[in-house]
């Protein structure tokens, strides 16, 4: 076996020292967009920062509430239903249902404001995420009912097998009943 003229250890410090005296700049980019986002690359750390001040995002941009209905082992209608955060409404069909594909709507603000405050009177944030609470009661051939809320500073997401609270119950019924028929729900113009 041929001995190296230098030990490894020796290289290996070559190496990390050429490296961190070429590399060892930050470089900074702005972003072309309105928003002034900066990035700063460290390249031997192989991280990026990103700091600035990029304009939050409009009320109507977020979804407030996603709602699904969910497949079952029979003709259960699959459809889904979403509520923007200024009442733009969207319901979406798939399966089992008398309209099919992409409808959207508006809901008034007193709609909204009907809406918001049935979600805190089911205390929607303390509900388990998963009913029943005791998996080995789960049914899989009934449909799943699935509701996200994204509401103020919180997130929460509640699968609904069976067995779900009462209130929440009613929140899936208004859901189901009101939104899902919502005389403002048009279809969506396809884009070419």
């Amino acid at each position: 076996m041929k001995k190296l003229p230098f030990s490894p250890v020796y290289l290996f410090v070559i190496v990390l020292s050429t490296g961190i005296f070429t590399d060892c700049h930050r470089k900074v980019c702005k972003a072309t967009d309105k928003g002034t986002i900066t990035t700063k690359m460290d390249s031997t750390l192989d991280t990026m920062v990103i700091t600035g001040n990029k304009k939050p995002l409009p009320v109507d941009s977020f979804e407030m509430l996603r709602y699904s209905r969910g497949a079952c082992f029979g003709h259960c209608p699959v459809y889904s239903i979403t509520v923007f955060g200024d009442g733009k409404l969207e319901y979406k069909a798939s399966m089992f249902t008398k309209r099919k594909g992409l409808y959207i709507g508006q809901l008034s603000e007193r709609e909204l404001e009907d809406l918001k405050q049935q979600i805190e009177i089911v205390h929607f944030i303390s509900l388990s995420p998963m009913y029943p609470v005791d998996q080995s009661q789960y049914i899989p051939d009934l449909p799943n009912k699935e509701i996200t809320i994204k509401y103020s500073s919180w997130m929460h997401k509640v699968i609904d097998n069976h067995s779900a609270p009462e209130a929440l119950k009613a929140l899936e019924q208004t859901l189901d009943n009101q939104l899902r028929y919502h005389a403002s729900l048009k279809p969506a113009k396809e884009k070419k």
